[in-house]
């Protein structure tokens, strides 16, 4: 047993008693094989053995059971991330490594990830006559580009609603409002 402790992970079923008791049993039918060599001690050796599988099977099956039973509570309550969990635990499978970098230090990541990106997006492409300018389209429309106005910000302020979701930028409502009162203040100081 002294080789096999390091390759091997002692499994909870092997600890449970019964499990031990039968095992205890398998061992001393070993020694009376190796001390007498009989074809008795051998059957004896053989019986033992095959109680001990019988039990570790017997406590297997007991204990998905309970783990059945377990998801089908976790189930019933609604607590399916558990139920999964279990489910998982119960077939042995592992999450996959789809996402995750190859590399063992920070600058490989970085570098994986950069190779990642350049063999996805390729190089900066050349245009020809880049230095052109693109000609306006729509030139008569009257659009001022200037600050904006007591009005425009007055406006914008009174368009706003408090307690809603921020808006596609991510900036809450309340908050750009606040700002627009304070630039407004702003504004009204330095006519001062």
């Amino acid at each position: 047993m002294g080789t096999d402790e390091g390759r091997h992970r002692a499994s909870p079923r092997s600890k449970h008693p019964e499990v031990v008791r039968r095992g205890t049993r398998v061992e001393e039918a070993r020694r009376s094989f190796v001390r007498e060599g009989t074809a008795e001690s051998q059957e004896e050796l053989n019986g033992a053995k095959q109680q001990l599988f019988s039990t570790y099977d017997r406590i297997k099956g007991e204990e998905l059971m309970e783990k059945v039973k377990k998801v089908e509570t976790v189930h019933g309550e609604r607590r399916y991330k558990e139920s999964w969990k279990v489910i998982n635990e119960m077939s042995g499978r592992k999450r996959s490594r789809e996402g995750q970098l190859a590399g063992c230090s920070p600058e490989e990541r970085v570098t994986s990830w950069f190779t990642h990106f350049r063999d996805l997006l390729g190089t900066h492409p050349t245009v020809d006559g880049a230095e052109e300018e693109i000609p306006a389209v729509l030139t008569s429309l009257e659009i001022d580009d200037g600050p904006f106005t007591a009005t425009e910000f007055a406006t914008v302020k009174s368009t706003l609603k408090e307690g809603k979701s921020a808006g596609p930028d991510g900036i809450p409502q309340r908050s750009l409002k606040t700002a627009i009162s304070m630039t407004s203040y702003w504004r009204f100081a330095t006519r001062l």
